[in-house]
């Protein structure tokens, strides 16, 4: 995958043979230089030009640079008076309830105050995950201890029901650890997100010899077609309060993982998605 913003793992931009890169022998096109330190061609496998849609992606790609560079200091900033924050919430609650004084409302209160925190460090943690490329990471992963990693960091609500299916036979993962966990959490706090009331979440792990699948459901809404064909595109979103980068993010580190992520029909309501990691070097199972 690309690497869009400032420092190392940036994508760098060169026009034509000019370039000045191996590789880049076209003299009509744009080439990207990817952190791999491969040029790219923008023309499609037959070669016909695309120089409206390189166009308008060069144009998002300098969106994504321009949000890479921002994202270091204002992250920083944004961390401190969260951090000072979250700390006064704590005090608070402890003196309260050591005075007997923590009724219910001042409770509810407060918990609305540590829900927002939490999705407001959400945020942040996507918009750095954004701006960082780095190569994984990959160790042996038992995927069942990270899946109660993920959902003891997530907890989540009394009115979902959870329902995990495991693989029939047993296997570990050659995986990045971090990048899995993180795609597993924004994906599971989505589907939360996505049920209203009651409901249930299904993950389905699968198997064979050319990899691992598992396909996370919800019982939501689910996605309309139109809104399903831009799902992955960084900066769109069709929540409120959406940042449009989760789904964006999830799947470019899947892909970093050799492997993809895609929205297929699930066996709930809802909204499904399916996560494939190959076998061999990376992904190995």
């Amino acid at each position: 995958m690309f690497g869009w913003g400032c420092g190392s793992g940036s994508a760098k931009v060169g026009f034509g043979a000019g370039a000045g890169w191996e590789g880049a022998d076209c003299s009509q096109c744009v080439f990207l230089r990817t952190y791999e330190e491969k040029p790219v061609c923008m023309h499609d496998a037959k070669g016909v030009d695309r120089g409206a849609d390189a166009q308008a992606q060069l144009l998002l790609r300098e969106r994504l640079v321009m949000l890479g560079q921002l994202t270091a200091t204002v992250s920083h900033e944004l961390r401190n008076p969260l951090s000072v924050i979250h700390n006064a919430v704590y005090y608070l609650r402890r003196r309260l309830a050591g005075e007997n004084c923590l009724d219910v409302k001042s409770g509810e209160y407060l918990d609305i105050i540590e829900s927002e925190l939490t999705a407001s460090n959400r945020i942040i943690d996507d918009l750095l995950s954004a701006s960082r490329i780095q190569p994984p990471e990959y160790q042996q992963v038992d995927l069942e201890r990270l899946l109660q990693k993920v959902l003891s960091d997530i907890a989540l609500p009394p009115r979902i029901e959870w329902c995990y299916r495991p693989a029939q036979a047993s296997f570990t993962l050659n995986t990045d650890p971090q990048l899995l966990c993180q795609v597993l959490r924004n994906l599971l706090v989505n589907a939360v997100q996505a049920i209203s009331g009651e409901g249930k979440i299904l993950l389905r792990v699968r198997v064979s010899g050319r990899g691992v699948d598992l396909q996370l459901s919800d019982s939501g809404e689910g996605i309309s077609g139109d809104d399903s064909a831009r799902l992955f595109e960084p900066l769109f979103t069709t929540k409120p309060k959406g940042n449009g980068l989760g789904l964006w993010i999830a799947r470019d580190m899947v892909r970093r993982l050799g492997g993809e992520l895609s929205l297929v029909a699930g066996e709930l309501n809802g909204a499904c998605f399916r996560i494939q990691l190959p076998c061999g070097d990376g992904g190995m199972i």
